[in-house]
């Protein structure tokens, strides 16, 4: 007889185990054409003509054959735990690189837009910068009954500047034409981008009255070279460069109430404002940083005399670039007679 299987497996065990010389199995002759061992309910079957161990060969129920067969048999256990626990380390890496591979898409979001304003009666290109924009299939305004037009000019990647979280200058873009009617009312109308992920939160724009609205103008980095506004109106402008400063001149008169602001941080932009007023001999009257409520400065102050006085905006971190838009607006209030 020679064997064809030699293997036991208990309940719940996976490795083979001792066939011969224990208490829970036994051969048992049945005929001429077959021998099993029986062992637990599980069967091993032999060839019925030839013995399970060679002539010659030691029988496993002496007990060097029965020390052999435990050893193979522990041995036999551990190589298979050792290898399941491999394959499982190696499962769990893979996983885990799938995993991280796996990269969320961000859902689309307009971040800022760039120019901040734009004026009654006019034709504008817009910037919209934000995330996941690059397949936006439309642009609309969200509850308005103007008639304002929109055309989809471009949209794709767009550059990060260095040292930059995507997340707050973001890394697509979309261009578009928008027309505004003289007979269209100042004030916030709210622009949404429609992709295949879903569309974006409301972004505003701000719709100016033409008479109201001017473009900041280069060179105004000092005193001499500031550029004229006149109370009432609203600059639109950008910190375009590092380092940049951008004065204006107005004239008021003693008594005066001048209110300043600066819309940028609160709109996405990655302006971060320092506003400054000062007198007409280059003294400082007052400065603002940030509000309560806001990272963009607002200042109010009772002016002290007839003349021109000199507003101007930085960067608090002495950055710039197009991702640096603001608007500017200014008011003065005279002093209510007594």
């Amino acid at each position: 007889w020679s064997a064809v299987t030699c293997h036991r497996f208990y309940a719940g065990d996976l490795s083979p185990s001792k066939a011969w010389g224990t208490g829970n199995s036994r051969c048992v002759s049945a005929g001429a054409s077959d021998v099993r061992a029986v062992a637990r309910g599980a069967c091993l079957e032999f060839d019925g003509d030839q013995s399970p161990w060679q002539s010659g060969d030691e029988s496993p129920q002496s007990k060097s054959g029965a020390r052999l067969f435990r050893r193979r048999s522990v041995v036999d256990r551990i190589f298979f735990q050792v290898a399941l626990a491999l394959v499982a380390l190696v499962c769990v890496d893979v996983m885990a690189q799938e995993k991280k591979e796996e990269k969320k898409a961000e859902p689309p979001k307009i971040l800022f837009a760039s120019p901040l304003g734009v004026a009654t009666g006019s034709t504008n290109t817009i910037k919209l910068r934000g995330l996941s924009l690059a397949e936006t299939k439309e642009l609309r305004f969200a509850k308005t009954n103007a008639a304002l037009a929109l055309k989809l000019k471009s949209k794709g990647k767009a550059e990060v500047p260095k040292d930059y979280d995507v997340k707050r200058v973001g890394d697509t873009e979309v261009q578009f034409e928008l027309k505004v009617p003289a007979t269209a009312t100042p004030g916030f109308y709210e622009i949404v981008a429609v992709t295949p992920a879903g569309e974006t939160a409301a972004y505003p724009i701000s719709i100016v009255a033409s008479n109201a609205l001017v473009s900041e103008m280069e060179p105004n980095g000092g005193f001499r070279q500031a550029q004229e506004i006149k109370a009432g109106q609203t600059v639109r402008g950008a910190i375009g460069e590092a380092s940049d400063v951008d004065v204006f001149r107005i004239e008021a008169r003693k008594g005066d109430t001048l209110t300043a602001e600066v819309f940028a941080a609160a709109r996405g932009s990655m302006l971060d404002p320092i506003l400054t007023l000062y007198d007409s001999a280059g003294h400082i009257l007052a400065t603002c940083d940030d509000t309560a409520t806001s990272a963009d400065p607002a200042l109010k102050i009772v002016l002290p005399a007839n003349g021109f006085y000199f507003l101007s905006i930085i960067d608090a971190h002495d950055r710039g670039g197009a991702t640096h838009p603001y608007l500017l607006t200014v008011k003065t209030e005279a002093l209510a007679p007594k």
